[in-house]
């Protein structure tokens, strides 16, 4: 976990939500969820990036995609972990995901 937060871990996938709406996003995460692993990770958990973005256009300046991965992410017997990423990588607009190589 503290690798993950650290940013340290190699980024197999960048998923970007911006200007989805709530389904199209959910669709798009669920889709992450059940990819398979890269060849180069066999059997090794996988760290994934969401940008979800702040919510800065959104009606009343909140975001409510960060929200709702914080609801669906643990739903996944794939998640092992999540937690914001680093400045560098989006900061509370993004987050870095832990995934288990196969479900």
């Amino acid at each position: 976990m503290r690798r993950l937060r650290q940013g340290k871990l190699n980024t197999a996938f960048i998923l970007d939500l911006h200007g989805h709406h709530i389904e199209s996003a959910r669709h798009r995460v669920a889709w992450l969820l059940q990819q398979p692993a890269p060849a180069r990770y066999p059997g090794e958990p996988l760290c994934v990036r969401i940008i979800h973005g702040q919510g800065n256009n959104s009606p009343h300046g909140q975001g409510k995609l960060k929200r709702l991965l914080h609801i669906w992410l643990p739903q996944s017997p794939r998640v092992l972990a999540f937690c914001s990423a680093l400045p560098m990588d989006g900061g509370q607009g993004a987050l870095y995901v832990l995934l288990r190589a196969t479900v």
